[in-house]
């Protein structure tokens, strides 16, 4: 990775993940048309505090990768809930600085969290329009399950 390092920690570092998350939601919103308004409606607030309630005791993880000296160029949140469900909730790299090992480490991390938690399941959902992102994620033992379609107004 070169002159990229990773942060790790907890909710401390969610406001730096705000202008990464508005790119990914950007991103999200033009490659899913049939639910590009649920994009465009949802905030970084509301997203903030949806983690925050979810994650039970503080069970939360927030991995930023940055240039040395320089700007965030990437992050992975994880969290665990009631029911010791963990969730790879959101993962972003800048498109710049993809296909450089950014996001298997920040994947990596993530996971070896989930493994100090001892997680009873562990999941990732990919939105629709995304799927390219399947194939990553199966490099680390995710495989679809179930496929859920929405009625779309």
């Amino acid at each position: 990775m070169g002159n990229i390092v990773l942060e790790t920690g907890a909710a401390e570092l969610l406001l730096r993940v705000k202008p990464l998350w508005e790119e990914l939601n950007a991103y999200h919103a033009s490659i899913s048309p049939a639910f590009s308004q649920r994009y465009a409606n949802m905030n970084f607030t509301l997203r903030q505090q949806d983690l925050l309630e979810k994650s039970y005791e503080g069970a939360l993880w927030v991995g930023l990768a940055r240039i040395v000296d320089g700007p965030d160029i990437g992050y992975c949140i994880g969290s665990i809930d009631r029911q010791q469900q963990a969730e790879v909730d959101s993962l972003f790299v800048k498109s710049e600085y993809r296909k450089r090992g950014v996001g298997e480490a920040l994947v990596r991390e993530v996971l070896a969290w989930m493994d100090e938690h001892s997680t009873e399941a562990r999941i990732i959902r990919v939105g629709a329009g995304n799927e390219q992102a399947v194939p990553f994620y199966a490099r680390y033992g995710f495989a679809p399950r179930m496929l859920v379609l929405q009625h779309v107004e």
